[in-house]
């Protein structure tokens, strides 16, 4: 469960980071929309999108993806 956890976090961060990297990029003039996607209509609800997946994957990585650390009951290392 904790791989494919990681994975769609993977994912999400990716698909986070292209959208920001080629909304902040792009010029205006000649925007059209990643993957034709009719619900991204400018640059800046590119941005929007981008960081909305970047932090989703990056808080589902946080609360879901690590492991907690393991404590030794009889102190040894």
């Amino acid at each position: 469960m904790r791989t494919l956890v990681r994975l769609l976090a993977l994912i999400l961060i990716a698909i986070g980071a292209g959208l920001l990297v080629y909304g902040t990029t792009v010029d205006p003039a000649q925007f059209r929309a990643p993957l034709n996607f009719a619900w991204l209509l400018s640059p800046t609800e590119t941005v929007a999108m981008g960081t909305g997946f970047l932090v989703g994957g990056l808080l589902l990585l946080a609360m879901f993806g690590f492991r907690p650390a393991q404590s030794d009951p009889f102190g040894k290392s």
